[in-house]
């Protein structure tokens, strides 16, 4: 029998109660540095398993966290936490948004391996349709606003399986961190974690990560070399101009106008590139106006900018910057763009993924856009 199939068979035994800690963590879904009861109810599940676990500062370094809520938002989070059965012990280093756990093995010899899986929600308001099955059989997340709909609940429950199946290990040859990770969906959770000094302390020589994907056989593993994950940052772009009734429109500066030819711009931007050249410049909100016979005085979009090479990244933003000055020029209004530092790509050295591959079969994505 194959490591694939032992895996396989493994996880099946499993089944009942890794999907009982999904359902849980789906139901009660925390968005970016919210992540208060899920940061508990993990850092007591390790603990009964137990391992030494990490939290608050020594996860994350507070003044490095970007995208905190406010400070009522952040009390808030905290007592919903409380009243939803966050564990008592635990709760209290998750104060102020200090989110996410690092659990150790330390096995006394060899290099320190660190697996990272995050942890966060995504801001979804989520289905309450009565065929969406989470709904249907009492999982959705009652947390409005926040949802586990980019498959991190199933990444902490297994990343809870690999504990418990390491904590029963007596000899490995090497450390590990299992790293579960706030704040991925909102830019900011990697880098205090990266700035705590954790790598260091624990002289950590490689990190893996999995993220789930639908639509795949289950027990397919995607990876490759070098390129992974492409460099991404979140764009917003403002635009204000001046209202009037729209039957006098030459006394208004249309923000709508102003952002549909931004948006037309952009996204021709994007095509100009050949087609073996991974780029993406797009946008998932635009909001205009306020009623239907008054020239828009406010317009926001906000999307994404990705490429895997620095040079197509910042090509696309020294474009963007101009586009929004020409469209500034032909219609009057003032056009403001915030795009953060966002992170790298991801450019999996060879070594490991030959490694992995020697373990399991890898599949090899084609599509860069999987990023």
């Amino acid at each position: 029998m194959d490591i694939l199939q032992k895996i396989i068979e493994s996880a099946e035994a499993q089944t009942e109660e890794l999907t009982k800690i999904r359902r849980d963590l789906h139901k009660h879904a925390e968005s970016g540095w919210l992540e208060m009861r899920t940061t508990s109810i993990i850092a007591r599940k390790l603990t009964e398993m137990g391992y030494e676990v990490l939290l608050g500062d020594k996860v994350c370094k507070a003044e490095s966290r970007m995208g905190v809520p406010s400070a009522e938002a952040l009390e808030k989070g905290y007592q919903r936490a409380v009243e939803q059965g966050g564990d008592p012990e635990f709760l209290p280093y998750t104060k102020g948004g200090m989110t996410g756990a690092i659990a150790i093995l330390d096995c006394g010899e060899g290099p320190t391996v660190a697996l990272r899986f995050d942890i966060d929600a995504l801001g979804v308001i989520e289905s309450d349709e009565a065929d969406h099955r989470p709904m249907a059989e009492g999982f959705a997340s009652i947390n409005y606003g926040s949802m586990h709909a980019c498959g991190h609940d199933g990444h902490m429950a297994i990343l809870l399986e690999l504990a418990r199946r390491l904590s029963k290990k007596e000899k490995l040859g090497y450390n590990v961190l299992l790293i579960f990770q706030p704040a991925e969906e909102t830019t900011g959770g990697a880098k205090p974690l990266c700035e705590s000094g954790i790598f260091e302390t624990y002289h950590v020589t490689a990190i893996f990560g999995l993220h789930l994907w639908p639509g795949l056989t289950a027990g397919t593993v995607f990876s490759r070399k070098n390129e992974l994950m492409a460099r991404t940052s979140e764009l917003k772009i403002d635009i204000y101009g001046r209202s009037s009734h729209i039957a006098k429109p030459q006394e208004g500066l249309d923000a709508l106008a102003t952002g549909a030819a931004l948006y037309a711009r952009a996204r021709a931007l994007e095509a100009s590139f050949p087609p073996h050249i991974y780029r993406l410049l797009n946008f998932g909100y635009f909001h205009s106006g306020t009623v239907r016979n008054a020239v828009a005085a406010h317009t926001r979009l906000e999307g994404c900018l990705r490429a895997f090479q620095d040079e197509v990244f910042d090509g696309l933003k020294q474009s963007l910057f101009d586009i929004a000055t020409r469209v500034e020029q032909q219609f009057g209004c003032r056009v403001e763009i915030g795009l953060n530092d966002g992170y790298p790509a991801v450019m999996n050295p060879p070594e490991l993924v030959r490694t992995v591959s020697a373990l399991v079969p890898l599949a090899h994505p084609g599509d860069p856009s999987m990023t």
